[in-house]
């Protein structure tokens, strides 16, 4: 079973999100085409940056949270961010 899941998750669309300090990069990866995002990230509240993110990159791309067989690899940076909160 976790050989087919390996390999679901090579074949379908796939989303990353990346949350830093200012931004929030969200890259969207289907068939041949590769697209990516940016917003603000919010400090104070990272999971808002990241689902407004999320939000803009399904409605951009037209899927649903459904159509991915990969949905998320989050690298999350709270010193990057406390850093630009302290830098402001």
């Amino acid at each position: 079973m976790e050989k087919e899941i390996k390999e679901q998750a090579k074949s379908g669309p796939r989303l990353s999100v990346d949350i830093c300090g200012t931004f929030t990069d969200i890259v969207v990866q289907y068939e041949d085409q590769i697209e990516c995002f940016k917003v603000l990230t919010t400090p104070e509240a990272p999971e808002i940056g990241f689902l407004s993110g999320v939000e803009l990159a399904l409605s951009s791309t037209g899927h649903s949270a459904d159509d991915f067989t990969c949905i998320m690899y989050l690298c999350y940076s709270r010193i990057k961010i406390q850093m630009n909160v302290l830098g402001d």
